[in-house]
């Protein structure tokens, strides 16, 4: 009785070490997903913006039906002023916005700015991921789009509470709030 007790102690040992193993790796993979998608920040810090006080942004739309027009509409009021088109030729600050395809992301969205020598944008690009389009509705579609829009008038992650600008959750935002808007203010007022 004694041996066969013995027997099964190494293979439950062995058995309990794999799901330590495997209970480790699953925890580094969630922890790097995480880590890859921009931790907040505690306050906003400066990016990067377009030159001047008030300068106005063509947003190239090439997403065929996106809330892109509705997005930029959300920053009215603010120092930066986006307008929305299919063709920016004639328009020197300019943001193309186009649809992607990433599997291999839960990202919804990016954003990459091409910057001068002073640090001010000359062009940007926005992706919006269509790969996760199963998953989310046209309210955090719009929220996505507004985000990434904030980072193309210059504001970068907080973590601030609702804020459209948090990186991971924007499902209580609705908009830009008055911190944000305030953040655009003093950039442009620089």
């Amino acid at each position: 009785m004694h041996a066969a007790r013995a027997n099964r102690r190494p293979h439950a040992l062995a058995l309990l070490g794999l799901v330590v193993i495997l209970a480790l790796a699953a925890f580094a993979l969630v922890y790097d997903d995480r880590a890859s998608s921009a931790p907040p920040v505690e306050d906003y810090h400066d990016q990067g913006h377009w030159p001047g006080p008030n300068p106005t942004v063509c947003v190239q739309d090439e997403t065929r039906g996106f809330p892109v027009t509705e997005a930029a509409a959300e920053f009215a009021g603010t120092p930066v002023r986006f307008v929305v088109e299919t063709d920016c030729s004639g328009y020197g600050n300019v943001v193309q916005v186009e649809p992607d395809i990433n599997p291999d992301s839960t990202a919804a969205g990016w954003f990459r700015a091409q910057r001068d020598d002073d640090g001010y944008y000359e062009s940007a690009m926005i992706w919006l991921n269509v790969d996760q389009a199963f998953r989310l509705d046209p309210h955090a579609w719009r929220m996505i789009l507004v985000h990434e829009l904030g980072h193309a008038a210059g504001l970068s992650h907080t973590d601030g509470h609702g804020s459209v600008m948090d990186p991971v959750d924007t499902s209580d935002a609705d908009g830009l709030t008055d911190a944000d808007r305030a953040q655009l203010d003093e950039l442009y007022a620089r």
